[in-house]
């Protein structure tokens, strides 16, 4: 309670640190019983150095092999010294720093050189490592849409940069989809040749008219529907390789509510819980979490018909974040719900980005896609027509909003086809 400058990270790590101060800890149960030393960098799973009142010191541990440097200098492994002295441990260079932080870009794609790292403990030549310096604008060169517009946000490399004002990594690569259904009758081409990329902790907001392939496609990437001919990339890996591994990491929130009407919104939770193979404390934790941030604890032991449809929306987004999804999948969710309901779910969107969880937002609501998107798809005939930014949108066709820019485009469209 009184220790300060320390860093600890991972489960119970500098769990018994109470007045020790300027220690770095990494690892579960890393530190857990050093509660006095200062200075020292502890590193792996349940390390914790000399006993309470060693300082200075940089413990390495890997499975049952434990590197020890202490203040003079001398290297142990395992208790048995193999070296001392500046040289550093059998000549090689001393550990690095730690690196600085990730640089800034600018919508040019011009990167800022990150913040230098700290120096490096042990050794002569051990020093800081410089931090990463933003990408001079690689794969800005953007996509040409159907209509001849190039956007100024790539879409098909590998990161971003320059979405939220950070650097953003691809977290799903869709490659050439194509969706035909076909009955006895009549061929439907709901999707021609889609690439998009999906990048992580941003907003995207899927928008066009009934018919556009917008419900389609995320229903693709969902695995609820295959294509007919394309493939999805996580990891530059197809997920159609491991689709139940895949499906862990995403979840999905229907349009209409579909709650289980036999258990309670807390049993509901549970279950949930169990689907995804979450152990019992897990499912226990998350639950109750999850209860008291959408506003659900009072209707833990009420049925899900006493819900309000607003109300009935929070338990979906709850259900949908049982098992902690990579990305979120929303069907229109907001639909027939009043205004300043909307307004709470769009600040519940919003804390899903600030989190870090990558959200693909089905709407039809333009002013909804407009606040709350990092960047919009616009398809029309299973074509994307356009994605970037909303303002940069704004600002290429000289629109006031997404709403006169939507309708400009779906008239343009309509004009071609006559």
């Amino acid at each position: 309670t009184t220790a300060s400058d320390n860093i600890f990270i991972g489960c119970n790590s500098g769990k018994y640190n109470t007045t020790g101060g300027g220690n770095t800890f990494l690892g579960k149960y890393s530190g857990c019983s050093n509660t006095t030393g200062v200075n020292n960098i502890l590193i792996g799973c349940g390390v914790t150095g000399d006993g309470a009142t060693c300082s200075n010191q940089i413990v390495l541990k890997a499975g049952t092999n434990t590197l020890k440097v202490d203040s003079a200098g001398v290297f142990t492994l395992n208790g048995t010294t193999v070296g001392s002295g500046g040289s550093g441990y059998t000549g090689s260079q001393g550990a690095t720093g730690y690196t600085g932080s990730l640089g800034y870009t600018g919508s040019t794609g011009a990167g800022y050189t990150g913040s230098q790292g700290a120096t490096g403990y042990t050794g002569s030549a051990g020093t800081g490592q410089i931090g990463y310096t933003g990408s001079a604008g690689s794969g800005l060169s953007g996509r040409t849409t159907s209509t001849g517009t190039t956007s100024s946000l790539a879409n098909n490399a590998s990161e971003n940069l320059d979405i939220t004002g950070f650097k953003c990594y691809q977290l799903l690569k869709i490659q050439n989809i194509t969706k035909t259904f076909v009955t006895k009758n009549l061929t439907i081409h709901a999707l021609k040749g889609v690439d998009l990329s999906i990048f992580k902790g941003e907003v995207l907001s899927l928008l066009g008219i009934n018919g556009a392939g917008k419900t389609t496609l995320s229903s693709i990437i969902a695995t609820l529907n295959p294509p007919t001919t394309g493939d999805i990339l996580k990891n530059d890996v197809s997920i159609y390789k491991d689709v139940v591994s895949y499906r862990r990491t995403i979840g999905i929130c229907p349009q209409k509510p579909n709650i289980d009407s036999m258990l309670t919104i807390k049993e509901n939770l549970e279950f949930a819980g169990r689907y995804f193979g979450m152990e019992k404390q897990a499912i226990k934790e998350r639950t109750d979490y999850l209860m008291q941030r959408f506003g659900l604890t009072k209707y833990a032991d009420s049925k899900g018909s006493i819900l309000s449809g607003g109300y009935k929306q929070r338990f979906l987004l709850a259900r949908t974040l049982m098992h902690s999804p990579e990305l979120v999948i929303l069907d229109e969710p907001t639909v027939g719900l009043d205004p300043h309901v909307r307004r709470d779910i769009w600040e519940i969107i919003k804390g899903l980005r600030h989190d870090g969880v990558t959200v693909l937002l089905t709407t039809h609501y333009l002013d909804e896609a407009e606040v709350l998107s990092d960047r919009v798809c616009i398809l029309d005939k299973g074509v994307i027509q356009l994605i970037d930014t909303p303002q940069n949108l704004l600002n290429k066709h000289g629109q006031k909003n997404l709403e006169e820019l939507f309708i400009k485009l779906i008239q343009e469209s309509n004009d071609e086809v006559k």
